[in-house]
Order: C-alpha cells, then sequence, then structure tokens
C-alpha cells in the first residue's frame, strides 16, 4: 500500500512551503520504509515460508477433521481406535514432507555468482 502512495506523494505540489516540506518528508519516510520491507522480504522469504506453512496447515487440519468424522482416507474404519494407525502414520508422512521441503527449498541460501576470475598480471 504504501508503495503506491509515494508516487502519488511525489505528484502533488503544493502552494504552501510548509506543506512541501512536510510531503518530502513523508515521502522519503515512506519510501525509505517500503525499501526496507521489500529487503526484509527478500533476505528472509516470509512470503514463500507463509504459502508453504499455509499447505501444511490445512493438510493437517483435513486429515483431522477426516479422523474426527471417519471419513475421506478413514471412511473403512468402524471405530477411531481402528482408523488411528492410519491417521498416525498420514500425519507423521505429513510432517516428514514439511520438513523436507523446508530443509531443501525454504532454507537453502541464494545462488551466489560464481566469482569472476582475476586476470594474471605478467
Amino acid at each position: 500500500m504504501l508503495g503506491v502512495l509515494v508516487p502519488v506523494l511525489i505528484g502533488f505540489e503544493f502552494e504552501n512551503e510548509h506543506l512541501q516540506v512536510i510531503k518530502k518528508y513523508l515521502t522519503i519516510g515512506m519510501g525509505s520504509v517500503v525499501a526496507v520491507s521489500a529487503a526484509v522480504e527478500e533476505f528472509f522469504h516470509y512470503g514463500e515460508r507463509w504459502n508453504h506453512y499455509r499447505r501444511t496447515v490445512e493438510s493437517l487440519k483435513t486429515q483431522g477433521w477426516q479422523y474426527s468424522q471417519l471419513s475421506g482416507e478413514y471412511n473403512a474404519y468402524p471405530t477411531h481406535s481402528q482408523a488411528f494407525s492410519s491417521f498416525a502414520q498420514t500425519i507423521e508422512e505429513l510432517i516428514q514432507r514439511d520438513v523436507e521441503v523446508y530443509v531443501t527449498q525454504l532454507s537453502k541460501p541464494e545462488d551466489k555468482v560464481a566469482p569472476t576470475e582475476e586476470t594474471e598480471e605478467t
């Protein structure tokens, strides 16, 4: 939202000198907040992590509801105690998949640019 307001503020011109000074500092401050926010997001990948965790949470919730209602893949079991082994195995698989994705994709360092070869001086 702030990223949209910065160009709008830049486009406004006020006749009042005091308002021009306020606009100048407000624009600088908002632009700085946008730049820092973008840098933090790029560094920590909060968006990617949130999407990953959200998918995992929804999968766990779905399994929990299916187990509690003995529906879906637990439909064949007459009681919760008989379905529990299958439920526990499915939950463990979801958690293992979550950890694997985190370790292999979300926590890997950014690809670094290969260093250029220095020319030898003769």
